[in-house]
């Protein structure tokens, strides 16, 4: 379960498959993150950037297993194990909603960590 410790997102728990470096959250009807490649925003909703806080070779996994409730059909998932903290200088709203403007700034955000 994704996690997130400060922010507009504190205290919210997410099932994600995915634990990217960064993560565009998403708040509208409800909260979401875009963690698979491809996810793009509703433009109703706002937009926040986190950044992982938990150690690359401490992002855990866990699977789940069960059935519908409904229908009695087996299912189950994998989520990722990890948690976030809210980036302070947050990139623009253009920026979070354009998949090639995002990837830009996750590469600065690297660079200047390196530098």
């Amino acid at each position: 379960m994704i996690s997130f410790i400060d922010g507009p997102a504190q205290n919210l728990t997410l099932s994600l498959a995915r634990a990217p470096r960064f993560l565009r959250v998403v708040h509208g009807a409800k909260w979401d993150a875009l963690d698979q490649i491809g996810d793009e925003p509703a433009s109703s909703e706002t937009l926040y950037a986190y950044e992982c806080a938990t150690p690359a070779d401490q992002i855990g996994s866990c699977f789940w297993d069960g059935r519908d409730p409904k229908t009695g059909r087996r299912t189950g998932g994998c989520s990722r194990i990890a948690e976030y903290r809210y980036v302070p200088n947050q990139p623009t709203d253009a920026q979070m909603r354009d998949q090639t403007h995002w990837e830009m700034w996750c590469e600065q955000q690297v660079k200047e960590v390196q530098s």
